[in-house]
């Protein structure tokens, strides 16, 4: 379990009054209700509660005046893409003009993740209060995490600027075995959404929500400059490694030789995770297959986890999470993000930087300890 969970804050209460109304955005999302997994909240502009659901691949929306008499108003989606579940819409400011907002549509898919099984796509576009019309294909799809075990999306925060959800970790390939060595329902960390303009258009950022640097405690700074191999850097950070933030900024030009840059956590049941950057191929990666208990299920680690790395600059910035069951990664600013379970035999008591294949330059680098205490 996340023990800096106790940062993000409370589901909404369903018996309080969700609406209060905002005369700065006229599509500003204001209230929140949920029952039964399913979304409700109030859409301003028409003064009428709004409710999601889904049938198949397909979004069906619903209004009402009163949160009772609902009125089936439209439906976004295929039948033919598989099943859609747990679906949230929300605004999101454009980037540069906080007047203007696009609408964010996520829904949380049973199959077809990049890592197999479940995960969540989103779509962006506008919506009239009855429709929802996608700048792209319902097919096209976009990633809001590329990691094995994000899904079941619920909002913390509609407040713009920028809105906030929490994730479940879990996929249902495995949701019914992983009972077998975890103690209950993990979540993510609570993390904060906005809209940034990429060389493919608009794209959704995620970033953990600044309430997590509370968190914080004993600091440590990478040494900067280039290194090659793997150095262990555990009595350096005078802190448990397994519980803690990580933050370092790797230089990724033609110059740098390097097949390979992260980081690597060991204990001394021999279990080792790795997490880092792969250049020639441009992918982030998870490497849990020899993270500690794995054999539980065949579908929970039976590969390396992959994203595609998408941003075109040099430098790539890396910040990780880990806790003793969830290593949680948030990459060149929040445009690719990964989420992955762990079951270490023993907590890792062993922390390494490596550069495998050639030379690597580190920019910057951290590393906080985290504690709830």
């Amino acid at each position: 379990m996340l023990v800096i969970a106790s940062c993000q804050p409370s589901a909404p209460v369903a018996d309080e009054d969700p609406v209060q109304k905002s005369s700065k955005q006229e599509y500003h999302l204001t209230g929140d209700l949920n029952s039964q997994n399913v979304p409700v909240f109030w859409y301003e502009a028409d003064s009428t509660w709004i409710k999601l659901e889904t049938a198949a691949s397909q979004v069906i929306f619903y209004s009402a005046p009163d949160k009772e008499n609902w009125t089936r108003q439209s439906a976004f989606g295929r039948a033919d893409l598989g099943i859609w579940e747990s679906p949230v819409l929300f605004s999101l400011p454009l980037p540069g003009n906080p007047e203007a907002v696009r609408w964010c549509l996520l829904v949380n898919v049973q199959s077809g993740a990049p890592n197999g099984g479940s995960g969540t796509r989103y779509f962006l576009g506008d919506f009239d209060g009855a429709t929802f019309r996608s700048d792209f294909p319902e097919e096209r799809a976009l990633w809001l995490d590329y990691g094995k075990d994000h899904r079941d999306t619920r909002i913390l925060s509609r407040a713009l600027p920028r809105p906030s959800y929490q994730a479940t970790m879990l996929n249902t390939e495995y949701s019914q075995s992983v009972q077998a060595v975890s103690a209950g329902t993990m979540l993510s960390l609570g993390r904060g959404l906005q809209l940034q303009n990429t060389e493919e258009g608009l794209r959704v950022f995620c970033n953990p929500v600044k309430e997590v640097e509370a968190f914080r405690r004993k600091h440590y700074k990478f040494a900067l400059g280039s290194f090659n191999g793997k150095y262990e850097l555990t009595n350096d950070l005078g802190f448990d490694p397994a519980v803690a933030e990580y933050f370092i900024a790797v230089e990724a030009s033609e110059g740098v030789s390097a097949k390979q840059v992260g980081f690597i956590w060991t204990n001394d049941a021999g279990d080792e995770l790795h997490v880092g950057y792969e250049r020639e191929t441009k992918r982030f990666f998870i490497d849990r297959r020899h993270s500690g208990r794995t054999d539980f299920d065949r579908s929970f680690a039976p590969a390396i986890d992959y994203a595609p790395r998408t941003a075109p600059n040099r430098t790539i910035v890396l910040r990780i999470f880990i806790d003793h069951n969830s290593i949680e990664l948030f990459a060149d600013g929040g445009r690719t993000v990964m989420t992955d379970l762990i079951f270490p035999n023993s907590p890792y008591n062993h922390f390494y930087i490596f550069s495998e294949g050639g030379n690597a330059m580190i920019r910057m680098g951290e590393a906080w300890e985290l504690s709830g205490k």
